[in-house]
């Protein structure tokens, strides 16, 4: 999209273009009157100020745009009345255009009606007034720069709107990515930790090899999630960097299975792997599956697979258990994974299989070599 000049330059340059308009057009101005093709049989002394200040309201119609205003009405009266031409009244076009574009409407309509009737006026009460066609122009000029200016100031103002709203809507979509994260570690690793804890204490001592085990993971398992803890919170840090731990993927999915306290097989298919948004989608989902399975599934066994090609990463997460039909309703966990997968414009299901257990699928489409 090509940049305006308006904003391709500074105050300053755009002062000076102005400046530069009004020396031309009062030079220009002036050679016509001596030339004899405006103010025929009019006193030089009137005409001459006319034609030299008659490209002044340029000059003035940035830094003060009311006294721009002013003076081209002022030199609208002898250019209408007498006869000098209309170059004046043509030059309150941009004057106005400027007034719209920055002046509130309420003032800005004012000077419009101001710039509409000194001209009208002007040539109903000058003694032998010439033909209307100077007061046609002055409004036609008038209107049109009046008019231009209100649409570029009120597209602006959507300009702004819409960039606000833009930030808000990543500022809300951050606050949701980063509750999902924590959710999914908090959720995923709380589970498996009162899981293990459980175990712990019932076998303490009648099989303490197994108890030691459910320990270990419940310490490793701790650990992970502080650590993914202070990488989503790194973040919402002030005057400090964040952690620049890499996101979990697929490479981080063999520890997670190993971790989850379930019964599960691990199967990754095909080459490569996905962009790093996707990756790390795919690990939240079989996470949050894995710890649904953890708590609805019991020992029952697991199956993950993960299949990944040029397009798209497949994931399946099927149990042979039940899953629970009382107990406390669904939390955010089937949400989460089907926020995930559609922000990626990928297909998500969870439900329970006609055989028994539960699955969860999800296919997620990119295209090779993206970075996110």
């Amino acid at each position: 999209m090509r940049i305006p000049l308006s904003r391709r330059l500074g105050p300053g340059q755009l002062l000076a273009l102005d400046v530069v308009a009004a020396v031309v057009i009062g030079a220009g101005a002036l050679a016509n009157l001596l030339a004899g093709v405006w103010g025929a049989g009019v006193a030089r002394w009137l005409t001459v100020p006319v034609a030299v200040l008659a490209g002044l309201p340029l000059a003035l119609r940035r830094p003060v745009p009311a006294a721009a205003v002013l003076t081209g009405l002022i030199l609208s009266v002898p250019a209408v009345s007498l006869g000098v031409g209309w170059l004046p009244a043509l030059v309150l076009g941009p004057v106005l255009y400027t007034v719209a574009n920055t002046v509130e409407r309420r003032k800005s309509l004012s000077a419009l009606g101001l710039a509409l009737a000194v001209p009208l006026v002007c040539n109903l009460v000058a003694i032998g007034a010439r033909a209307h066609e100077p007061v046609t122009v002055a409004w036609a000029v008038a209107g049109a720069g009046w008019a231009l200016g209100r649409i570029a100031r009120e597209r602006r103002e959507h300009d702004a709107r819409s960039a606000e709203q833009s930030v808000v809507q990543a500022i809300t979509e951050e606050r949701l990515r980063i509750a999902r994260e924590l959710h999914d570690v908090v959720a995923h690793s709380m589970s498996l930790i009162a899981i293990k804890a459980g175990v712990a204490n019932h076998v303490t001592d009648t099989r303490p090899e197994e108890a030691r085990k459910a320990m270990r993971v419940i310490e490793e398992t701790s650990r992970d999630a502080l650590a993914e803890m202070r990488r989503v919170l790194g973040v919402l840090r002030e005057g400090g960097a964040a952690d620049l731990t890499p996101a979990p993927g697929i490479s981080g999915l063999p520890g997670l299975v190993g971790r989850s306290g379930t019964r599960a097989e691990l199967d990754i298919r095909g080459p490569g792997g996905p962009p790093a948004g996707v990756g790390l989608a795919v690990y939240r989902i079989v996470q949050e599956a894995l710890t649904n399975v953890a708590k609805h599934a019991g020992d029952r066994a697991c199956r993950v697979v993960v299949e990944l090609t040029d397009d798209h990463a497949r994931v399946e997460v099927v149990n042979e258990g039940e899953r629970a039909t009382g107990g406390a309703p669904p939390g955010n966990g089937l949400i989460g994974m089907r926020e995930r997968v559609a922000a990626h414009g990928g297909t998500f299901s969870a439900g329970p299989r006609p055989e028994g257990g539960f699955a969860v699928r999800a296919l997620l489409p990119y295209r090779r070599g993206e970075t996110t």
